[in-house]
């Protein structure tokens, strides 16, 4: 990981992401990218071009000054941040950056919500979850910042995945964490006990990582299955793969929409293929 885009509306909840963002840049030596997307008024008679002009300087002005605070901290001294902001929606521009300026990961706010289904669902975050084609993480208003110690990583045992998880072991190795990735059976006898032993076994040694962990939860309904796991567990991130849309829909889907205020304080991290 070389670039991280930690876009930015100047508000607490993007501080939180930030946090974050901060630490991963941190570990990873990568340069951190603060980025901001401005609406500029319609272009109609009465309109000057310098209120436009003024607009954009005042976010680049704003991003200057977040940079100034980040750099108090002697923690940060070496980093490499840099700043950019364009006119745009917000989806678009952010996607449109982290293409620009090859942004390995986007890190950023999920605007408020309330439960970790609304992060995927309807936000801005959601659309750039969506469209963005490398790793986004998104952190809820509510997150404790914290190490990242334990990782769930919520499978439906596809080949497919395999990308995703070897992206999330990179991670966990920066911070010697545990990741368990985490099945849901609507039957118990959907898989043996020597099944669910040599899955595990397997994940451990195909991707080189000793504190890799293959557990599973019997639920007839997946994302009550996932909740139970991270109410009885320590999780400090949920990772999962977006594009497979069969799964992603079967879990999210409006339907299956689910209060979970209780789980507000863990931070999404989604892949693509």
């Amino acid at each position: 990981m070389k670039t991280i885009l930690c876009p930015t509306d100047f508000s607490p909840n993007a501080g939180k992401a930030m946090d974050y963002a901060i630490m991963l840049a941190r570990k990873t030596g990568s340069k951190l990218i603060l980025f901001h997307s401005y609406h500029l008024p319609p272009h109609a008679p009465g309109v000057i071009r310098g209120r436009q002009q003024g607009i954009g300087d005042e976010s680049g002005e704003k991003l200057m000054e977040l940079k100034a605070v980040i750099m108090e901290d002697e923690a940060n001294s070496g980093l490499e941040i840099e700043t950019f902001s364009r006119p745009g929606m917000a989806v678009d521009a952010i996607d449109d950056a982290a293409r620009k300026l090859g942004a390995d990961m986007i890190v950023m706010g999920t605007q408020g919500v309330s439960s970790l289904d609304d992060i995927l669902l309807g936000t801005i975050t959601s659309g750039v979850i969506q469209k963005a084609r490398v790793p986004v993480m998104a952190v809820p208003s509510n997150a404790e910042f914290r190490e990242i110690s334990n990782i769930m990583y919520a499978s439906d045992l596809d080949e497919e995945e395999a990308k995703a998880i070897k992206q999330l072991v990179e991670l966990a190795r920066l911070f010697n964490s545990r990741i368990d990735v985490v099945h849901v059976l609507e039957d118990k006898s959907d898989l043996s006990e020597e099944q669910i032993s040599n899955l595990g076994k397997t994940y451990s040694e195909k991707y080189g990582y000793a504190n890799l962990h293959f557990k599973t939860v019997v639920n007839e309904d997946v994302l009550d299955g996932l909740n139970s796991f991270i109410n009885d567990n320590p999780v400090d991130i949920v990772a999962m793969q977006t594009e497979k849309r069969n799964f992603f829909e079967k879990i999210f889907v409006p339907s299956l929409t689910r209060q979970m205020a209780q789980y507000t304080d863990v931070p999404l991290l989604a892949f693509h293929e």
